[in-house]
């Protein structure tokens, strides 16, 4: 019986040691940097993402962040996407993480990698996917920037109601993000 209670009490003293050892991981201090620049300083963000280490490919949410922020960064610097290798890490390890935000930002850059790969049908997609993913945070500029990229696809493709309703849905968006550009 006392055996059973010094070992009840060990695995209490476990159970309790493994809930505050909880590690909130960081992200390297470079891509916090490159994140902080990305909306007013795309062209820092680029040259700060290029001219860092890549982390390792072990390290997925580093590697994944990392890969993320380099494709956000050429496209705001209009560097045209001709392979998607990179999203693609991105995407392998943001859709499987609890985070609407990152994954919104995700599937908006498959869009955008399959926009300028000419994959129009499947940037339609993941613009679509992206744009339900945003609705679950209260990040108004991205929905906004989502947004712009669907009706750009609509206006394209000659579809005049979706297009229209999607610019909509980005204006008012971009009214809530209070963002003077």
């Amino acid at each position: 019986m006392k055996n059973a209670l010094n070992i009840l009490l060990l695995l209490f003293l476990v159970y309790l040691s493994a809930c505050t050892n909880r590690q909130t991981i960081e992200l390297l201090p470079e891509l916090s940097r490159a994140e902080s620049l990305m909306y007013d300083y795309p062209d820092s963000a680029l040259s700060l993402l290029e001219n860092m280490n890549p982390p390792s490919p072990s390290d997925k949410l580093q590697n994944a962040t990392w890969s993320l922020l380099l494709v956000q960064a050429r496209d705001k610097n209009y560097v045209k996407h001709t392979s998607d290798s990179l999203i693609n890490v991105a995407y392998n390890y943001f859709m499987k993480q609890e985070h609407p935000n990152r994954r919104a930002l995700v599937l908006n850059y498959e869009g955008r990698v399959n926009e300028d790969l000419g994959e129009v049908e499947k940037a339609t997609e993941f613009y679509l996917r992206a744009a339900d993913e945003v609705k679950k945070t209260e990040d108004y500029r991205l929905g906004y920037l989502i947004n712009s990229n669907l009706g750009m696809i609509y206006a394209y493709r000659g579809l005049n109601e979706e297009c229209l309703s999607a610019f909509q849905e980005a204006h008012e968006l971009a009214k809530q993000s209070y963002d003077s550009y």
